[in-house]
């Protein structure tokens, strides 16, 4: 597991970062998984759900932002 892709959204440097997220990350998912299938089911599905969420209000605030500025 990796969080690499965090660092497009830092302009510093991310390894110290990492160095403590990765570990809890790891962590969590383990302690999921080890609740057992319904459990890790669960949290996919509201993994899923919040990625979803994400798009679509990206491409919400899109489409609006060419509605309202048609120059563009």
């Amino acid at each position: 597991m990796s969080v690499g892709y965090l660092t497009l959204y830092f302009h510093e440097d991310i390894r110290n970062i990492s160095f403590t997220l990765e570990p809890l990350l790891f962590t969590i998912f383990t302690l999921v998984n080890l609740r057992g299938i319904a459990t890790a089911e669960r949290v996919e599905f509201l993994v899923a759900v919040t990625k979803v969420s994400v798009l679509l209000a990206v491409r919400t605030s899109i489409v609006g932002f060419i509605v309202l500025h048609p120059e563009f």
